[in-house]
């Protein structure tokens, strides 16, 4: 029997996870992690076994954020788990300026555990002067296992050709030369990186690991993708995957078009949804998530809906969708949009296999989007940096820019869009650290930044801008892309250094062009000016799009992001309160009217922007019925002055909040967040 891609490594787990799910969600509820309690202690945490069938020892990994100066420089951790202390091999990834570790990828070995019991854990620095043991030595680990793709390739004339790929020799040549580009490194696991060209834009990616316990595991990226080459087509193949001789995966037809990737892991890499359980308060605390409400949970229809769709046919198949929106410019309401996607929040806020599982999915399904476009010079996705007049608009062709050498377009049902595109990746990165999300990450943003005209005012000689002349909520999701992959990058990597620059020059925008709008927008300033449908005038909704990421920039400490959300912060708060002349309910209508088009000028006050706003039958009125403020406009409101309280506490937010919490606008209540869209249930800090 052929068995779909992604379900080869996992055929074991897989099978008994889905009907052990809700007994699993149950066991997630009622799970409750303590506080940290002796010295030492940073933050709880829990292995479980979501499965129908127990567990024996095994590795675990999964990503961490820390608080500033949790685990300072040169300090160890360990983990209480029950019986003795346990090691946990920590590869920090960032640091904040004092030296402590910001985001590490940690491995721990987990005990034996009975089908669907989870066993609560604590984090903590190991003594000063611990002892930390050598690295595991990867070539000789390595030396022991067996690993084949076997390719069939099929041409237009019909004819196949046939090849077998074995990548550990390579890698461990690259190893005994001290070239091997690392993720983990210690003395429970170890893996590193190989990339093996194939035929014209196909490239394989490996990241293979062995762990202390004799265990193997392979991270395989199928990439269509490279860019600026001489040839790049479409793929029909079959492949099949063995390890130790023994085939694991096969997969007959494969139709993969250029700039889509897929993804598969075998062995002791794959990551068995549900299995670590995170302390999701602590995780908002370090400021890396929006501060989601924790306290009413993900609703179970939500859930019993994300079952189902999984339990369709061609869920988590090769290059599929899986639930995520191919056409991007679609535009309403969608599963995918917001600060993240509904599925991520789920998943941070229920922590349930049921979300996790749907979140994974999404993830692996970002590979299959066709916005991948690998520079073998740089040895990254490419940049601006790269060809600084780069343009990779699909179907770009125009003189005096960089295009594609073989451009991009629609294919296999996807339809990218920067103003409305998906935040896929930076939270599953996060909590289990797949070097393979960052990947994905990485090709999100880059594409974001090179999909922007680049004339020299917009590329400002490279600078990078995405925050004027676009849509306002194209300039929200493209800077969010960019702030999360500035955080994301390891310190000292070359896309860590080339983030950080695009970010800090979209904020550098923004700041010196605050005055001007400050003065043109009068006294409702603290808006983004943006090409929307009504331009010049304003959409609430989007402009909380643009707030969302501008909250979440300050929350990773970004640079000038402060000083723009006081900006903002003005119109942010002030349209729900009340002023002269001024129907505060209008505040979350779906559009106001700001531009006189007679003068070229803005509406200086509140109230000739209501004045005008009511002539062209836009405004809510007095109620009880909101007839402009349908959807998420009110929740998004909410989502927006939480931000607020949370970066700028003040009186005049909390005010603002609580009345439109209480106002009757739609759509606000925890049933409608929690059940359909939990990616606006953001809440003020439990500290506040």
């Amino acid at each position: 029997m052929r068995l779909p891609a992604t379900l080869f490594c996992t055929l074991a787990t897989l099978a008994l996870l889905a009907p052990a799910a809700a007994h699993a969600d149950a066991l997630v509820r009622a799970l409750a992690l303590p506080r940290p309690q002796a010295p030492g202690d940073i933050v709880a945490f829990a292995v479980a076994n979501p499965t129908r069938r127990p567990k024996a020892a095994h590795f675990v990994r999964f990503g961490e954020v820390f608080r500033r100066g949790a685990l300072p420089r040169g300090r160890s951790l360990v983990a209480r788990l029950g019986g003795p202390v346990r090691p946990v091999q920590a590869d920090v990834k960032t640091r904040y300026p004092d030296g402590s570790a910001r985001f590490a990828v940690l491995t721990l070995r987990a005990p034996a555990l009975a089908s669907a019991t989870a066993r609560v854990g604590m984090l903590a620095r190991a003594p000063v002067g611990a002892a930390v043991a050598a690295p595991l030595d990867l070539v000789a680990a390595l030396t022991h296992h067996r690993l084949s793709l076997r390719f069939a390739f099929r041409h237009a004339d019909g004819t196949t050709t046939r090849g077998t790929i074995r990548p550990l020799p390579a890698l461990i040549a690259l190893l005994k030369t001290g070239n091997a580009s690392f993720w983990r490194r210690g003395p429970l696991v170890s893996d590193a990186r190989i990339i093996v060209p194939v035929v014209r834009a196909f490239r394989l990616v490996f990241d293979i690991s062995a762990d202390a316990a004799g265990g193997f595991g392979v991270d395989i990226t199928f990439a269509n993708d490279i860019a600026m080459g001489r040839r790049g087509t479409t793929l029909r193949y079959g492949v099949a995957i063995a390890i130790g001789g023994k085939i694991l995966a096969h997969e007959d037809r494969i139709t993969q078009y250029q700039y889509q990737d897929w993804r598969i892991a075998l062995g002791t890499a794959h990551i068995v949804p549900g299995q670590i359980i995170h302390d999701i308060a602590y995780l908002e605390s370090t400021g890396a998530v929006a501060t989601y409400d924790l306290k009413h949970g993900i609703a179970a229809s939500l859930l019993a809906r994300e079952a189902r769709t999984m339990a369709a046919p061609g869920w988590s198949r090769p290059l599929a969708a899986d639930g995520v929106s191919q056409y991007m410019p679609a535009t309403g309401g969608r599963d995918d949009i917001g600060p993240t996607t509904m599925a991520n929040a789920a998943w941070l806020i229920s922590q349930s296999v049921t979300a996790a599982r749907y979140a994974l999915g999404q993830a692996d399904a970002a590979a299959a989007i066709p916005w991948h476009f690998y520079y073998p010079k740089s040895g990254e996705f490419l940049t601006t940096a790269d060809i600084p007049n780069i343009w990779t608009e699909p179907g770009a062709h125009i003189n005096g820019v960089t295009v594609l050498t073989q451009l991009a377009r629609p294919v296999g049902g996807w339809t990218p869009d920067i103003s409305h595109q998906p935040d896929l990746s930076f939270i599953p990165y996060l909590l289990t650290g797949r070097r393979a999300d960052l990947d994905e990450l990485n090709a999100q943003a880059t594409w974001t930044i090179t999909g922007f005209w680049p004339s020299a005012m917009a590329r400002n000689n490279g600078a990078g801008w995405v925050v004027q002349g676009n849509q306002v909520r194209g300039s929200a999701w493209a800077l969010r892309e960019i702030v999360e992959a500035a955080f994301a990058n390891p310190d000292g990597s070359a896309m860590k250094g080339y983030f950080t620059k695009i970010a800090a020059s979209n904020f550098h925008y923004l700041l010196d062009h605050i005055p001007t709008w400050t003065k043109a927008e009068g006294e409702a300033s603290g808006w983004l000016p943006g090409d929307w449908g009504t331009a010049p005038d304003l959409a609430p909704w989007q402009q909380d799009y643009f707030a969302s990421t501008i909250i979440a920039a300050a929350r990773m400490d970004v640079p000038g992001a402060r000083r723009v959300l006081a900006w903002e912060a003005n119109y942010l708060v002030g349209r729900v309160l009340p002023h002269p002349g001024w129907n505060r309910r209008d505040g979350v209508a779906y559009a106001l009217i700001t531009y006189d088009r007679r003068f070229n000028a803005f509406y200086p006050t509140w109230a000739s922007i209501e004045r005008h706003t009511v002539a062209a039958h836009l405004s809510n009125g007095p109620g009880p019925n909101w007839p402009h403020s349908r959807g998420d406009y009110a929740a998004l409101a909410l989502q927006s002055l939480a931000g607020v309280i949370d970066v700028l506490p003040s009186p005049a937010a909390w005010r603002a909040w609580h009345w439109l919490r209480h106002s009757g606008a739609p759509y606000i209540d925890e049933g409608t967040l929690t059940g359909g869209m939990p990616q606006f249930a953001i809440v003020p800090p439990p500290a506040n």
